[in-house]
């Protein structure tokens, strides 16, 4: 064989071997082991007897949509479950807000939590959870069994494409998931923001503050809980120029941040809305909020060992 063919069936060889490395490592390929058999909590399989909802109809078609995903392998627990098995949990739920007077209509917020709980002890436990708002007419006692119905289907698919991209997300390295921040998709952002919050991956801090500058609100509130749970005191003064610009319940969430997070600027920002707010109702929150921060701050420093003076050598 001439040496040329040989040099290009070397080359050929490699690239293959390269490239089939390169698929067997790919984060799309890789998948959670999830089980078969998902549950309803007990909470919710009341609120489903109160509408006279079936449970079986209900989680086939969450299944289905699930497998629709093909971001998962399933496993039945019959046999022997793998070791990075999951088992998922289903709770439904709904917070009532503010009627619609002009309409008379009531408006509810359901909401559906997907709690995948390993079925080994030492892992993490992952939460995803969607929500969705409708109303009905004052003078019906409670929603139509179809209207919830059809709401259940599109929170169950809405559900699998969260917890099909969030499995995808949680499989691969803080590193990757920072590259997922740096794309305009607000879906990945969300799911890529809350994993790195649950490592304490403190070196997305920066980007986590460039994120607050957002329009997506799902967005901003999954950022400011992910700043919350990293402690992140840099973000406080971002924090604070966005709460300048919000109000209701919005700015709310913002000073129960500040007082997680804490600092000399979160304090004094805390002060000034408690002291001089027109809301009354702002005030006491911020007064609430400012009360726990200097609590956290008095008992920290009760568990903090005083620091030895060094005695100068003569």
């Amino acid at each position: 064989m001439c040496w040329w063919k040989k040099s290009l069936l070397c080359f050929v060889l490699a690239a293959g071997f390269l490239w089939g490395g390169c698929k067997k490592k790919s984060p799309s390929l890789l998948r959670l082991h999830l089980s078969r058999d998902i549950e309803f909590s007990h909470t919710s399989k009341a609120l489903l007897k109160k509408l006279k909802l079936a449970q079986a109809p209900l989680l086939k078609q969450l299944r289905k949509h699930l497998e629709q995903e093909k971001s998962f392998l399933w496993f039945s627990e019959k046999n022997k479950p793998p070791a990075t098995g999951y088992k998922l949990r289903v709770a439904l739920g709904m917070m009532p807000l503010p009627a619609d007077r002009k309409r008379r209509r009531i408006r509810l917020r359901w909401y559906i939590s997907y709690r995948l709980v390993p079925v080994t002890s030492g892992r993490e436990v992952l939460n995803v959870q969607e929500s969705r708002t409708m109303s009905y007419a004052v003078k019906d006692k409670f929603p139509k069994r179809e209207t919830v119905a059809k709401l259940f289907r599109d929170l169950w698919k809405r559900g699998a494409q969260s917890l099909s991209a969030y499995g995808k997300l949680y499989l691969v390295s803080s590193h990757q998931l920072m590259l997922q921040l740096k794309q305009k998709d607000a879906f990945l952002q969300r799911h890529a923001t809350q994993i790195l919050a649950r490592r304490q991956y403190k070196a997305v801090i920066p980007l986590l503050i460039k994120q607050l500058k957002t329009k997506n609100r799902t967005l901003l509130l999954t950022t400011v809980g992910a700043l919350v749970r990293l402690r992140a005191r840099k973000a406080a003064v971002p924090l604070i120029q966005l709460a300048r610009q919000r109000e209701g319940a919005f700015l709310a969430q913002i000073l129960s941040a500040l007082s997680e997070i804490g600092g000399e600027a979160a304090k004094g920002f805390l002060f000034t809305i408690a002291s001089s707010h027109n809301i009354p109702a702002i005030q006491q929150t911020a007064k609430e909020a400012l009360l726990e921060l200097k609590q956290r701050e008095a008992k920290a420093s009760q568990h903090t060992p005083p620091r030895k003076k060094r005695v100068k050598e003569e």
